[in-house]
């Protein structure tokens, strides 16, 4: 996707840090999500990678969409860093909701018609040296089979020149159960484009090739 303007200079590590934006994401999130890590439990698996990385840069993660409940999942599984959400515009259909759920990191999102500042919006996040996640599949799979993903998470981490973490999970079978969680190899978009301005087969292509790897994920799950 080709870009009219520079791209946002990313901030110094002290401002990253002591991000003045992200004050009522950082009260929320040390005030009320402590239960959460006790609820969880969260276990890691590495396929194809190591925890090593994971506290620095920024990146995209892309998870498959279980439950409402997933950003809590996401939250607690990278507690470590601060983590925004594409989520749907429906969400932020009130004063009090637009304020609150961006106050919270959270970026509106229009499913069928994904506008240039929504692109914009995720850059931004990601150059304060936050993370983003994506749900490829667009809305929640309430019967727990995988749908076919969408082009925006490749858009978005082409736009953004960064990396997609690939993570998948399923609920547990037991409410007391340990929420295991895999975590798969950072992905390059630009690794497998052959164009400069690749065209929209080309970038089907590299969405079926992330598919193919949450299907590993899912698989390494199974096993583990």
């Amino acid at each position: 996707m080709k870009k009219e303007k520079k791209k946002n200079k990313k901030l110094p590590l002290f401002f990253r840090i002591f991000d003045p934006k992200e004050i009522l994401y950082d009260f929320i999130k040390w005030t009320g999500g402590w239960p959460f890590l006790f609820f969880y439990r969260v276990k890691r698996l590495y396929y194809k990678t190591e925890r090593k990385g994971l506290f620095k840069g920024s990146y995209i993660i892309s998870a498959n969409h279980i439950s409402l409940t997933d950003i809590f999942r996401i939250g607690t599984i990278f507690w470590f860093r601060r983590v925004g959400y594409v989520a749907m515009e429906e969400l932020f259909n009130t004063k009090l909701r637009n304020w609150f759920f961006r106050a919270g990191g959270c970026i509106p999102v229009n499913r069928e018609n994904v506008s240039l500042k929504t692109f914009k919006d995720v850059e931004k996040r990601l150059n304060r040296g936050h993370l983003v996640t994506v749900f490829p599949e667009g809305r929640v799979s309430l019967d727990g089979v995988g749908r076919d993903y969408k082009a925006g998470v490749i858009m978005m981490a082409l736009f953004a020149d960064c990396p997609i973490l690939p993570v998948y999970y399923q609920k547990s079978k037991k409410w007391y159960h340990r929420q295991k969680v895999v975590i798969g190899p950072k992905f390059y978009v630009k690794d497998y484009l052959i164009s400069k301005y690749p065209s929209v087969e080309e970038i089907n292509q590299v969405v079926a090739k992330l598919k193919a790897l949450e299907q590993e994920l899912a698989d390494h799950y199974e096993n583990n």
